[in-house]
C-alpha cells in the first residue's frame, strides 16, 4: 500500500505541473508577440527612415541647379534654370571619347536664372567669334561633354551633354558624385 501510495501523485504535484504547464504557454505566447511588436517597430523605423531620405531628395532638388548649354555663333552659353545657385562650373569636351586637350574656363558660381558665356580658356572675351573651333574643330554637330558643378551645400553634380542641331542638349539628369 505505500508503493501505491508513492506512485500517485498529490494535489500539490498536479497543481505544480499544471501552473508549470501554464507558465510555459504564456511564455510562448509573450515571445511570440513581443516578436511581432519588434517587427512592426522595425517597419516603423524603415519607413520613417525612408521618408526622411524622400524628404533630403526633395529638399536637393529644390536647391539643386539645372545647367542648360546652348551653343551660338561659335559661342557657348550656360543657363541655370534650376533654383539653386551652381558653384565651379566646369565644361569637358570630347570628341570620339577621347578627352580634348583645350579646356573652358571655368565659372565660379551661376545664380539661378541667370545665363553665362563660356569663354575657351586663353581668349579674351572680345574675340570669341571663333572661340569653340579650336576645341571642336568647326564640328559643334558632334560634340561630346561632361558639365561638372556644386551645389551651395559644396555636393558634386556631373552630367554629360550631347550636341542635338547645334544645342547642346542633357544626355542625362545630373548625377550626384560627392555628397556633403
Amino acid at each position: 500500500m505505500q508503493m501505491n501510495e508513492a506512485a500517485q501523485l498529490s494535489t500539490t504535484d498536479w497543481i505544480t505541473a499544471i501552473s508549470a504547464f501554464g507558465s510555459l504557454i504564456i511564455l510562448a505566447f509573450y515571445t511570440y508577440y513581443t516578436r511581432k511588436m519588434q517587427e512592426s517597430i522595425a517597419q516603423q523605423v524603415n519607413e520613417q527612415t525612408r521618408q526622411t531620405e524622400e524628404l533630403i531628395h526633395q529638399r536637393r532638388l529644390g536647391i539643386m541647379p539645372y545647367l542648360i548649354i546652348e551653343i551660338s555663333n561659335s559661342q557657348l552659353f550656360v543657363t541655370n534654370i534650376g533654383n539653386g545657385m551652381a558653384l565651379n562650373v566646369e565644361i569637358k569636351s570630347f570628341r570620339n571619347n577621347e578627352l580634348l586637350n583645350s579646356n573652358f574656363e571655368k565659372i565660379s558660381k551661376i545664380l539661378p536664372k541667370e545665363t553665362v558665356k563660356i569663354l575657351a580658356a586663353g581668349i579674351s572675351g572680345k574675340n570669341t567669334q571663333n572661340s569653340l573651333e579650336p576645341f571642336f574643330g568647326g564640328d559643334e554637330k558632334h560634340i561630346i561633354g561632361k558639365i561638372c558643378f556644386q551645389d551651395l551645400e559644396g555636393s558634386l553634380y556631373e552630367e554629360d551633354l550631347r550636341d542635338s542641331s547645334g544645342k547642346m542638349s542633357r544626355y542625362s539628369f545630373p548625377k550626384l558624385i560627392n555628397k556633403n
